[in-house]
């Protein structure tokens, strides 16, 4: 797998969360692989969190797929338009498409389009090229990872020592000035997604910690302080 010039990076996870977590991934692929153009395409609703919020965190080679079918991947007619999308390219295929979920039909679907190698964790890595069979993690970062330390023979740790630029330290300093709190995500934070979450579970672990620590909930982009003992 020499002269991986154009990559493709599948990361169906909408949410920013999705693609802050895919950070240590993309940076081992730059790393190791060491493209000309990593695309990344997310199913993100318009969102294109690395072009927007997170400009900060985006590398150097990154280009956001923006000309791919809506929900693209989800829908059964997008497997007949997938060898088309390549049209919105100047390049006649990818040499590396790598696609990090594990549904079945969208990696079929990612499949036809035009590739010389293609990733994917899906059936423990069976539907990628070069085939391999291996178990896949659930820690998302890792699953496009273990693939490659495999097949190059490598033994590579993702690295997550990502800095912080300093308007966003400065806005969660504004947001919560005291340091002494303790953050529930109680709510998805893609909003086509539901979170069912044992709330009487979150009470008895924020009032645990309530000795020392604030309760504070984070529910979408609202963040509020909540005193658990006195339930108000």
């Amino acid at each position: 797998m020499d002269n991986l010039n154009n990559i493709l990076f599948i990361n169906t996870g909408g949410g920013i969360g999705d693609a802050l977590n895919s950070i240590p991934t993309l940076n081992y692929i730059n790393d190791n692989l060491k493209p000309k153009n990593l695309y990344y395409f997310s199913t993100d609703l318009g969102n294109f969190w690395f072009d927007t919020k997170l400009q900060e965190y985006k590398p150097y080679n990154l280009i956001t797929v923006k000309s791919f079918p809506e929900h693209f991947g989800f829908r059964d007619h997008h497997i007949k338009v997938s060898k088309d999308v390549i049209k919105n390219f100047e390049l006649d295929e990818f040499d590396l498409i790598i696609d990090n979920q594990t549904r079945f039909k969208n990696t079929l679907i990612y499949r036809k389009i035009p590739h010389k190698y293609y990733v994917s964790p899906c059936l423990n890595y069976l539907m990628s090229k070069p085939i391999t069979f291996m178990r896949k993690r659930e820690i998302f970062v890792n699953r496009i990872i273990d693939y490659f330390n495999k097949i190059k023979k490598i033994n590579i740790k993702p690295s997550y020592n990502i800095s912080i630029p300093d308007n966003f330290i400065n806005e969660a300093k504004k947001l919560i000035p005291n340091k002494n709190y303790i953050g529930f995500s109680i709510t998805a934070g893609h909003p086509k997604r539901i979170k069912e979450i044992n709330y009487e579970e979150i009470i008895k672990v924020a009032n645990y910690f309530s000795d020392k620590f604030i309760p504070t909930f984070f529910y979408r982009e609202q963040i509020s302080a909540i005193n658990c003992k006195n339930k108000t």
